[in-house]
Parts: structure tokens; C-alpha cells; sequence
């Protein structure tokens, strides 16, 4: 579809329907979805490319799966940052691609329901099941949205501060990650992958 940035004016076209947060391309401000319109949020964002594979607009392949990359989130921990790319398979379904210091894992959202233990006070060391393996937390901390770029499905703006939970499967295979900005919290869960299993195709 396309729209039109709530601050310049540019005409941009989306591929997210479920997209909520945009950057514009050309004036780089940040547009919000609310009440079915479009409107201007005062934030602009221009994140560097850095040393990723990965880019807006890639098109990729991990696994035999088939992504389109259309946007980007990166967040800081204080001693460092990771980046969080938003993809799209062929069949529309969107998938987060999370990559910290190089080391990638394809994570989708979970429901809350599915988890039974109290997640609002985890600590380094706490241990849950969700579906078939047991996690360990392994970091907990607040994350500052340092900027975004493209199409996100979720409310994000920089400068905006999250706690969250991080940690893994004792087995090694997944990821589980949590995030508090909202009530009840976000839970995603996904396997780790290597660089050399992201095949860029364009």
C-alpha cells in the first residue's frame, strides 16, 4: 500500500500491512499509525548500516525459508548495542531477526498464556518451559531505542527506554527473549542460526 509521511509529505510504499511505525525515507521521521491514520510523532531516526549482512529491502533465505527484510530496530544495553530486523516470508507471516555482535537468531512472538511461570520478576539463573524446552535467563536489564528505519509492527520511538529479560534453551538450540513494554509482557522465542546460514538472494 502506499501512504504518505505525516511530515513531509513524501509518497512511500508500505509491504507490512500490519506495519504501525515507519520511517520515512526521505525526511526520516517517524510516523505512527492511530485510528487508521497516520500521524507525526516530533521523532526522527537514521540508524548507520554498520557491519551487518542484513539491510533494508534484503531478500534472504535461512534455513530453506525465504525473508524479506523490511525493517530495523536497534537498541542499546549500555556497553553495547544489538540491532532487531523485522521480516516477512513469502506467505506474509513476520518473523524478528535478532543480531547482537554478529550472532543471529530467527524469533516469533509466542502467546503469553502458553507460559505459566511469573515472568514480571525473573532474575539471571531463573529457569521456565515454554512448549518443548527450558530456558535459562541469562541477561535482564533496561534497553534504549537508539532508532529505527523502515516498517515495524509496534509502537517504537527513540530515545524510549525498555526492560527486558534475555536467555536460552539449556540444550543450546533457542532463543527466548522478553520484552516489558507492554502489559502483559511480549514473549518471543527462536532458533539460533550462523552468519553463513543467511544466504542473501537481493
Amino acid at each position: 500500500m502506499k501512504i504518505q509521511c505525516a511530515t513531509c509529505g513524501a509518497e512511500q510504499q508500505v509491504v507490512n500491512p500490519a506495519a504501525i511505525s515507519v520511517q520515512c525515507p526521505y525526511c526520516d521521521a517517524i510516523s505512527m499509525l492511530v485510528d487508521k491514520d497516520w500521524k507525526p510523532t516530533g521523532k526522527k531516526s537514521r540508524l548507520s548500516q554498520g557491519f551487518s549482512r542484513l539491510y533494508c529491502g534484503a531478500l534472504c533465505t535461512i534455513h530453506g525459508t525465504e525473508y524479506r527484510v523490511v525493517g530495523r530496530v536497534r537498541y542499546s544495553y549500555g556497553k553495547g548495542f544489538w540491532d532487531e530486523w523485522y521480516a516477512l516470508t513469502d506467505t506474509g507471516e513476520g518473523s524478528w531477526i535478532t543480531e547482537d555482535d554478529h550472532e543471529f537468531s530467527v524469533q516469533v512472538e509466542v502467546p503469553f498464556e502458553q507460559v505459566s511461570t511469573d515472568i514480571q520478576s525473573l532474575t539471571i539463573g531463573d529457569e521456565l518451559v515454554i512448549g518443548e524446552h527450558t530456558y535459562r535467563i541469562l541477561e535482564t536489564g533496561q534497553a534504549v531505542c537508539l532508532g529505527l528505519e523502515g516498517e515495524l509492527p509496534k509502537e517504537l520511538l527513540p530515545d524510549e527506554t525498555y526492560r527486558y529479560a534475555d536467555g536460552g534453551s539449556l540444550d543450546g538450540t533457542h532463543a527466548l527473549g522478553i520484552e516489558y513494554d507492554d502489559t502483559p509482557p511480549t514473549i518471543f522465542i527462536g532458533r539460533w542460526v550462523s552468519a553463513k546460514d543467511i544466504l542473501i538472494v537481493d
